[in-house]
């Protein structure tokens, strides 16, 4: 009986003494329908517009505390875009909804129905991205891309 309260006593011990992820850890960004999670993340991180959705937590996650795995799939969120026109030069930000599969063209759809647009990474004059590129695609380290619309003047349709 008392080597059982020892061990009882030695687990509940153990379980409470945990430990911390290293600061500089990188991590790895997967794609829609790749493992993620885990302790530390050590499975990675998903891309921008995915999330990790976690397995159902069993015995081990509940009462030792170990780190759940998941897998990357869609979401939606919002991310902000410097909207520029003639009116103003400087530019508005704009919250827009986008998931992974979000493409340039859909995206200049959205903010400019009427007119044309090119969007651009903000605070450059770099010529446009493609229509076909995805949002995804421009992410970095898992963040959103600061991207600026620029939107003309002559409507969508109209010769050059």
């Amino acid at each position: 009986m008392v080597m059982l309260r020892l061990s009882v006593l030695s687990m509940l011990l153990a379980s409470s003494v945990g430990f911390v992820c290293p600061p500089n850890h990188k991590f790895e960004y997967k794609n829609h329908g790749q493992v993620c999670g885990g302790t530390c993340s050590n499975n990675g991180r998903c891309k921008l517009g995915l999330h990790c959705q976690l397995e159902d937590p069993g015995m081990a996650h509940m009462f030792l505390g170990v780190a759940r795995n998941g897998v990357c799939v869609h979401k939606e969120e919002a991310i902000s875009v410097n909207v520029v026109t003639r009116a103003t030069p400087e530019g508005t930000s704009q919250s827009v909804q986008v998931s992974a599969d979000t493409t340039i063209g859909q995206l200049k759809l959205e903010l400019s129905p009427y007119f044309r647009a090119i969007v651009r990474p903000a605070g450059t004059f770099e010529d446009g991205f493609a229509d076909t590129q995805k949002i995804s695609e421009l992410a970095s380290e898992g963040k959103a891309p600061a991207l600026e619309v620029v939107i003309s003047d002559m409507m969508r349709g109209s010769p050059h």
